[in-house]
């Protein structure tokens, strides 16, 4: 394997655990869009579902029908908006989407007949300050009322999404406890007239903040502290990372007089040291905002990135290490920050994790034993996964 990720399902059970004795008794969401933050969506599906976990949320339809491709039965909601032509196939692969405009209930409406044989399941998404999508709180009533009349979807879920939870300032605060309160406002008036499943609010920052604030919610939403990553400098659970990125060391070079390195010659290595190509690069999620400027790890020790890093390769000052050739290379982990790096990109842990290529061959360790092993190519699932 030229670069893989190691994924440790104990961790994962580790802070499933938490997040149920931090919320209580409310049901769990788990979150795998992008791929399950880039960790593999489907070995972690197939994990948490082993735990209990029977409810995921996903981003696009296409996440939801590759989750049932792969044999994922479990319930499946669309978080983000879905384009009006594909709300038949959802419906009939049993999947549940979001609604937040008027123009889906009308077309829900003008496909009343089919949807009346084919029923789609809907959460009703609420924007309480978050500005994407939603509708207006005063305009859910009607939109729930309209679509109980006209029975052209079931609806199994009420829901609105935070923007600021992960804010320390105190307007940060202010303004999310606000979220809450006008969201149990709306609920409230809905409770007042119909019955629905679950009402959910809850992101990661939400839960480690606010787990109890809300007087309805019965149903939470983690997304990165499932993976073992905190979105905001409040511990109030102890997390345990899931992912070591690794790859190797496939070639070496010992230099004999000064020689440039990589594109733009940003680094001269000087005669005697030793520099090692390590087969992946920014095409496989690496930003190249770490070239010269980040430290990876080879049997423990600490080895800088030289030159710029290039779209498959990297290269790294391996002067320190006895024999570097096929050393694994650990590019983040347990002793290798992501909130460093992510600050160091100028970027969020979120988007260092999920720019993780798919092309990345993924390892599931259970008990120490590889479990799965997903590639490009397939999932290949071992022993007792």
């Amino acid at each position: 394997m030229r670069a893989w990720i190691d994924v440790n399902l104990d961790r994962l059970t580790h802070n499933v655990i938490q997040i149920q004795n931090q919320v209580l008794n409310k049901k769990i969401m788990a979150i795998i869009k992008a791929n399950a933050y880039g960790h593999g969506a489907f070995a972690i599906a197939k994990h948490l579902s082993n735990l209990g976990i029977e409810y995921f949320g996903v981003a696009t339809s296409e996440e939801a029908f590759l989750l049932r491709e792969e044999g994922i039965k479990s319930t499946i909601l669309i978080l983000s908006s879905v384009p009006l032509e594909e709300f038949e196939e959802i419906a009939l692969k049993n999947i549940q989407i979001t609604i937040s405009s008027p123009e889906e209930i009308k077309f829900l409406y003008e496909k009343r007949f089919f949807f009346r044989k084919n029923p789609l399941k809907i959460h009703i998404k609420v924007d309480t300050g978050m500005g994407r999508i939603g509708f207006k709180p005063l305009e859910t009533i009607r939109a729930i009322r309209i679509i109980k009349r006209l029975k052209v979807a079931e609806i199994c879920g009420l829901y609105t999404h935070l923007s600021d939870a992960d804010g320390d300032s105190l307007q940060s605060h202010e303004y999310t406890q606000k979220q809450i309160s006008d969201f149990d406002l709306i609920v409230q008036k809905v409770l007042e007239k119909y019955s629905i499943e679950y009402i959910h609010i809850l992101n990661s920052a939400g839960i480690l903040r606010f787990p109890k604030l809300s007087k309805y919610e019965n149903m939470v939403r983690p997304g990165l502290i499932l993976y073992g990553v905190y979105p905001c400098n409040f511990d109030t659970i102890k997390l345990k990372q899931i992912m070591t990125f690794k790859s190797k060391i496939l070639f070496v070079k010992k230099i004999e007089a000064s020689l440039d390195i990589s594109y733009g010659r940003s680094y001269t290595a000087k005669s005697g040291e030793i520099i090692a190509t390590v087969p992946i690069g920014y095409a496989d999620g690496l930003f190249r905002n770490l070239s010269n400027n980040w430290d990876v790890e080879v049997t423990g020790q600490k080895c800088s990135i030289v030159g710029r890093i290039c779209m498959d390769n990297l290269m790294i000052n391996a002067s320190n290490i006895r024999k570097p050739l096929h050393k694994d290379v650990i590019l983040l982990g347990e002793n290798i920050s992501i909130y460093k790096m992510a600050d160091v990109c100028g970027t969020i842990p979120w988007e260092i994790l999920t720019s993780i290529n798919p092309r990345i061959t993924k390892l599931y360790f259970k008990d120490e034993e590889l479990v799965c092993k997903v590639t490009l190519l397939q999932n290949s699932v071992y022993n007792n996964f």
